[in-house]
């Protein structure tokens, strides 16, 4: 689904409204927006993508050659839940407490903001 409101501008800022049961409303970000409001803000961001300057060519060859199957991935997202294995006792690692902990630990490190 798509949607044209007219007298929308680049960098004009933007988020979904959603109605909840029971007359709740949220207001989100845009998952797949092409720009986002600095923090501590989180709205999405309008983008015009025809004046952008690309630079990440070098990337896009070297990529060519890699094989993605075979090199490590580093995952910045991911449900906690998915790591628990209910089916036996979970190791150190795996339980979301830990995982959790852990994950503080390095946003703090690297600066990352987030919700406890």
């Amino acid at each position: 689904m798509s949607s044209f409101v007219p007298g929308l501008k680049a960098s004009m800022l933007y988020k979904y409204e959603v109605k909840a049961k029971g007359g709740l409303t949220f207001l989100k970000a845009d998952p797949y927006a092409n720009a986002a409001e600095l923090r501590p803000g989180n709205a999405s961001v309008i983008a015009d993508l025809r004046t952008f300057k690309w630079t990440d060519s070098a990337y896009m060859q070297s990529r060519k050659k890699k094989s993605f199957k075979k090199e490590p991935v580093f995952i910045y997202e991911m449900h906690l839940g998915s790591w628990k294995n209910l089916r036996r006792k979970p190791a150190p690692f795996t339980t979301t407490g830990s995982l959790r902990q852990w994950w503080l630990t390095m946003s703090k490190r690297w600066d990352i903001h987030m919700w406890n």
